[in-house]
């Protein structure tokens, strides 16, 4: 009687426990899309409010009139999708050679892939201002979709090859046999058995550059190129902090990445487990 009753105790702290963290992910989205339905005055009163006393749309209506946000929309869905597709086009070749060829140095070159990780963004700031400007890439979709490809590279690298060891080599092997080509074999194959781990690092890297800000801020200087974050930022000044038109910007940025996340969610759990086992 005891170890049930203790069992159930245990079972309701678990419950508890979940609850309270579901609030702490859910409170900060649900006042964020209830913030673009206040007033100006109600997002500055205290105590706060927690439910719109006037519920309005404008706010949304002032975003889409007075600033350039589907502009930013277009150049972030731009950069984080090209950014990702050229990260995972040498990303995947990379991943694919290091778990399936053996060659002198591999380890350090893996190594040297994923270092460049270590680095605090900030340091390579400069030196990448200069060379764009050199190459004429600064206030371009180009030159942030190389920015983004070169911070996914690593991550797609590393990820890919944990998943791509779980692959048994036979498989490979014996439709080589009939006479295929490895190439043939990698895209018949170990593509289709890969493709949870893709999608897995293809929405890591989406992410990464969806909310990326620094690298957008330094490299981007008129409306052509700015992205979503380096909108956000210019919805403050001298008038004061525009809290609900950020709060909207906020919402239109959240949509797609959930909606993708939702579509993919059974490649994506499944992704990120088998890459992890061993």
């Amino acid at each position: 009687m005891m170890k049930k009753e203790k069992g159930q105790l245990n079972r309701v702290l678990v419950y508890i426990a979940i609850t309270i963290l579901c609030f702490l992910f859910v409170f900060p989205i649900y006042w964020m899309v209830i913030t673009t339905f206040k007033l100006r005055t109600e997002t500055i009163i205290f105590p706060q409010i927690y439910f719109p006393q006037n519920p309005n749309l404008d706010s949304y209506r002032h975003v889409f009139t007075t600033t350039q946000f589907p502009l930013y929309f277009k150049n972030t869905v731009i950069a984080g999708v090209f950014g990702t597709l050229i990260g995972l086009l040498f990303g995947v070749p990379a991943a694919y050679g290091a778990s399936r060829f053996n060659f002198k140095g591999k380890n350090d070159i893996m190594f040297l892939i994923l270092s460049t990780r270590f680095l605090p963004p900030i340091t390579a700031v400069l030196p990448l201002y200069i060379l764009y400007r050199n190459y004429r890439l600064i206030d371009s979709i180009l030159g942030l979709c190389l920015i983004y490809a070169a911070i996914s590279i690593p991550l797609t690298s590393w990820v890919l090859k944990t998943y791509f060891d779980e692959i048994p080599k036979e498989l490979e092997e014996s439709y080589m046999l009939d006479g295929h080509s490895r190439l043939k074999t990698f895209i018949k194959i170990v593509m289709p058995l890969s493709a949870p781990g893709i999608v897995s690092v293809s929405l890591l890297s989406i992410v990464g550059a969806w909310g990326e800000f620094l690298f957008a801020l330094v490299l981007t200087s008129t409306q052509s190129a700015k992205t979503i974050p380096v909108g956000v930022a210019e919805l403050s000044g001298d008038i004061g902090i525009l809290w609900q038109e950020i709060c909207v910007f906020g919402v239109f940025a959240l949509v797609p990445v959930v909606i993708f996340m939702i579509a993919i969610q059974r490649h994506l759990i499944r992704g990120l487990t088998m890459g992890a086992l061993k």
